[in-house]
């Protein structure tokens, strides 16, 4: 018997181990080159729809876990390169497939533009991927530049960046995080000569990348695929400026960048200081410090959408930048991958605002409201972020994940402030407000992640922990006076507003195979989360507490959900479906003002889908469901007061429920061998208990609670659940070569629809917000020489109110621009920057008749020096015309509001500018852009000599996708 268990227990250790097989290979060129980023992925003879594979890294080697003996069907591929596909047998653990070599593909001379116009774009099921040699830059250009050429990607003025109509979160490079949190840090630090391809997809979470299984989490992201040769090198840009301005003050700006490259090791160095609104850092950067505001201005805001439209970027006013970061990717042994960052800044900003508000419904006695506000502010805020990845292979069927993060962030200044409103035109109220605050905020964040792959394929199981705790300390002091037509009011009021928390949080999933082309999915989930609050609010002159002004609160939010899901792939189709059922328990608990409790539950049925179908290589079809909850927060829900501003005071309520929103997505994509590219996206979404504003303008003095008055002519703002919130977005972009041009047509229409309920004065109103935006952009693809971008948009914007037709307002915003960068005779650059803005008010509206436009022009000569051109200096001049202006137009719940704020003033400035390039692989990938140049000129002339035939990777003059279309 002993013999038979041992005999037993060696066979299954035999079996189990034969199941849990890792298998590596390369993968090359013909010139032997890796080719870093090819993909090799395996597919079961035995099993077709469970596929595993792998990226290429640095030097062409990819490893595949998981596999178990058997055959296997394998598929090298590569964009430009003729895809390889071959059967293979799997026999034991460790086996080495050996070294593939990938040829580049080639063509009948007939269809030469055909084919180079196909790699421009390639779709893979739910991933586009660009070439980035059919897309043409200027010399010395970044990442940011090059991918703003590419149909369906938007790079707007201030650096946020749209994809396929969504916003990207993630910037990878060679599928390592780049500045995570950080896109436009990334982009702008990544020279564009070192892009091979340019990948966008929707990455999904650590754990839905391990099963396979969508769970709502994905993000929007970019994966930056480097040329061969670039692997092993130092890269960056050094510049220094200096200037005047027409005030004889002096401008300046200064940046560093050096990425360090050593095959899997990758260090990047940046610093940064200017004072002309050059800013490089995130939302992230301010995260702590948002929300923590002493409510200062106008008081409670609703929920704004659409409308809004900055005719200048870089943020409202003027800053001065100072900030600093590292980035480190490494793999140390074989099985630690690492990856982590710190990013520093520093800013100093001075704002000069003037805004002025329309209602759209009158009082109770029949009055319209208008208001007017002068703002000015000088703010410092700083900022330490440190973020860290480290990925653990234990074995071939476990792993660990540990993603920490931790900030440090403090913002101070002072404010002053001068607020009037009016009834039917005459003065209401006044307030002047003048104000200081401090604020300290941390955060830190982790979580881990284990994963484990059974011996049978399909069958995992993972477990999340997360956690985080922060903490935000805003002190301050107001000194204010309020006058209406019957009272004077002065208040002086220190306030220590102190508030912390924490949450924690695990996650369960298990996903078993049903058959050949089918898994099911188990998922449990909890999470915690735990607040306080303690806000005092003293008199500065005598500093006694005011009680009705300050309030001790603390509350407690846990969910629970767990559920089913099914996944099929088959030929084609993957399709995906989840249905969750939620409970949430919402208890809170304040001490004053006054005594109160909230002890709320909820149930939820959250059903999710996904299906991804592509009928060919060039047709593919994407659609998204998904239903979510948000808790109310802990400022809504507090029953105090905030009388910071008289005319505008503001108010929680312990009553609210949670919100479930419903979101619907379609996108289509159509990626022809024609060298065109179709994107056609539609959404819709819904909101059940939306969280909106209830607001009341006093007609008479009334007492709101604990004797705070609510003065005549003020009003009160309380958040309240409504029913009736929609929103609808959809965009179609077509791209395509105008070869007789050498350039790029791209050409989009944006249409968006926003309906925001709200209560003015206890009755209801719906405020609908259309938006049409067509654009066109003519971009050029001639050389690294000369690079022009010519582009007219508009935005034609209509808000009605169901309540008041006269409130009704219709406005109209066209922009126009032409860029050029020429370099010329003997190394000489020019470049040309002209913008043209016109706001137009339709009759009908509120702000009828009201009409602003400028031209904002930037131009610039230089000369190119130092070896290969590396080196420029240049004299620029900004806002040649002084005509430049900051407009925004906000449509909210129950008014829109238009703001100006200072802009830069115009300025003279001298610039140095130096590319460093220093690749051990650089003469390889000289010899590849020779080649590419000489295949352009034979181009040129009508074909190639000696029948020769072009590599599909290889563009022709005025080849290449248009310039991305901005949506606005």
């Amino acid at each position: 018997m002993k013999n038979l268990f041992l005999a037993l227990f060696f066979l299954l250790s035999a079996t189990v181990s034969a199941q849990n097989i890792t298998a590596t290979g390369s993968i090359f060129d013909s010139k032997h080159q890796p080719l870093i980023g090819a993909t090799a992925t395996l597919f079961s003879k035995n099993n077709p729809s469970h596929k595993l594979g792998d990226v290429a890294n640095a030097n062409g080697n990819f490893t595949v876990r998981g596999l178990s003996v058997g055959t296997y069907t394998i598929q090298i591929s590569f964009v430009g390169f003729t895809t390889l596909t071959k059967s293979i047998e799997i026999k034991q653990n460790n086996q080495r497939l050996g070294s593939f070599t990938l040829k580049e593909e080639s063509i009948d001379l007939k269809e030469i533009t055909a084919v180079g116009r196909a790699t421009r774009a390639q779709q893979t099921e739910d991933t586009i991927k660009y070439n980035a040699d059919a897309f043409k830059t200027i010399q010395g250009a970044d990442a940011s530049t090059l991918i703003s050429k590419m149909p369906g990607i938007v790079v707007d003025g201030s650096g946020k960046i749209q994809a396929q109509g969504e916003t990207v979160q993630k910037v990878l490079v060679d599928g390592k995080p780049f500045f995570d949190g950080d896109p436009n840090l990334a982009l702008k630090n990544l020279p564009a000569e070192v892009v091979q391809n340019i990948q966008v997809f929707d990455k999904k979470s650590e754990q839905a990348e391990f099963t396979g299984f969508e769970d709502g989490n994905s993000v929007k992201t970019i994966n930056v695929i480097t040329r061969r040769g670039v692997q092993t090198g130092v890269f960056g840009k050094f510049n220094a400026g200096i200037g005047m301005d027409e005030d004889n003050k002096t401008d300046y700006q200064g940046s560093a960048s050096m990425n360090i490259f050593r095959g899997d090791r990758r260090i990047t160095l940046l610093g940064m200081s200017n004072n002309i609104n050059q800013q490089n850092f995130s939302q992230d950067d301010l995260a702590g410090i948002m929300g923590g505001g002493m409510g200062m201005g106008r008081g409670g805001r609703g929920g704004g959408f659409g409308g809004g439209s900055t005719l200048v970027s870089g943020g409202s006013g003027i800053t001065k930048t100072n900030a600093g970061g590292l980035n480190y990717t490494d793999k140390w042994g074989k099985k630690i991958d690492i990856t982590g960052g710190y990013f520093f800044n520093m800013t100093n900003n001075t704002l000069i605002q003037t805004k002025n508000d329309s209602y759209f419904k009158p009082d109770a006695l029949g009055r319209f409201q208008t208001s007017d506000e002068n703002d000015f502010s000088k703010t410092r805020n700083i900022n330490h972020r440190f973020n860290l990845k480290l990925d653990y292979q234990i074995d071939p069927n476990n792993s660990l994940t540990f993603m920490p993060s931790l900030s440090f962030q403090s913002n101070n200044g002072t404010s002053s402030m001068l607020y009037n409103t009016y009834l039917n035109g005459l003065s209401s109220t006044k307030t002047n407000t003048a104000s200081s605050r401090d604020v300290t905020a941390n955060n830190l964040s982790g979580m881990l992640l284990y994963r484990h792959r059974f011996s049978k394929s399909g069958r995992t199981i993972s477990l999340t922990l997360n956690g985080s705790s922060n903490q935000n300390n805003n002190d301050g002091s107001t000194d204010q006076h309020f006058l209406n037509n019957a009272i004077t009011i002065d208040n002086y009021q220190t306030i220590l507003n102190n508030s912390n928390g924490y949450s924690l949080g695990a996650n369960a999933i298990y996903t078993e195979p049903l058959g050949k082309t089918a898994q099911l999915q188990a998922t449990y989930n909890v999470n915690y989360n735990h607040r306080d609050i303690d806000k005092q609010t003293l008199d500065r002159l005598t500093m006694v507490l005011d009680t009705a002004l300050s309030n001790l609160y603390n509350s407690d939010y846990l969910t629970q959900s767990g559920g089913l899901g099914y996944r099929l792939s088959s030929k084609g189709l993957m399709l995906m479906a989840n249905l969750n059922f939620q409970h949430a328990a919402l208890t809170g608990d304040q001490t004053y003002p006054l005594l109160a409790n909230t002890d709320k539950s909820y149930n939820s049925v959250l059903p999710n889908m996904m299906l991804n179908y592509r009928f060919n290589a060039y047709n593919t079809v994407r659609v998204f469901l998904r239903s979510s909850t948000a808790a109310p927060s802990i400022q809504q829900l507090q029953n105090v007061i905030d009388n910071s501003n008289p005319a505008a005071i503001t108010g929680g309520n312990p009553n609210l429920n949670q919100q479930i929103s419903n979101n619907a997505l379609f996108r289509y994509t159509f990626t022809p061998k024609s060298g065109q590219t179709l994107i056609v996206m539609f959404s819709a979404g819904n909101t059940v208990n939306y969280i909106g504003n209830s607001t009341i303008l006093a007609t008479k003095d009334s007492v709101l609670q604990k004797g705070i008055i609510l003065r005549n002519g003020a009003q009160y703002s309380s958040p309240v659940n409504l029913s009736g919130s929609w929103n609808m977005n959809s965009m179609f972009t077509f791209g395509f070569p105008v070869d007789f041009l050498k350039s790029n047509l791209n050409i989009s229409t944006n249409f968006g629809f926003n309906q925001i309920p709200s209560l003015y004065n206890g009755v209801k109103q719906i405020t609908k917000n259309y938006t049409i935006a067509p654009k066109a952009i003519l971009g050029s693809n001639i050389s690294d020489k000369l690079d022009f971008t010519l582009s007219y948009g508009a935005a034609y914007n209509l808000a009605r109110n169901n309540v008041s037709s006269i409130s009704n307002n219709t406005y109209l915003n066209q922009t126009a621009s032409f860029k050029l960068d020429w370099i010329f005779w003997k190394g000489l650059t020019f470049q040309n920057n002209m913008s043209y803005q016109n706001y137009r008010s339709f009759a009908n509206s509120l702000s009828s008749g009201f009409t602003q436009n400028y031209f904002l022009w930037t131009a610039s000569v230089g000369k190119k020096i130092m070896k290969g051109n590396r080196g420029e200096i240049k004299l620029q001049a900004y806002d040649i015309l002084r005509q430049n202006k900051s407009l925004t137009r906000n449509v909210y719940d129950n008014y829109y509001e238009d703001a100006v704020s200072n802009v830069l003033k115009p300025f003279v400035m001298v610039s140095f500018t130096y590319d460093l390039r220093n690749f051990s692989g650089q003469k390889y990938q000289q010899q590849q852009q020779n080649q590419n140049r000489q295949r352009q000129q034979m181009w040129q002339n009508g074909g190639m000599p000696g029948g020769g035939m072009p590599p599909a990777g290889s563009m022709p003059p005025g080849g290449g996708m248009p310039g991305g279309m901005p949506m606005m």
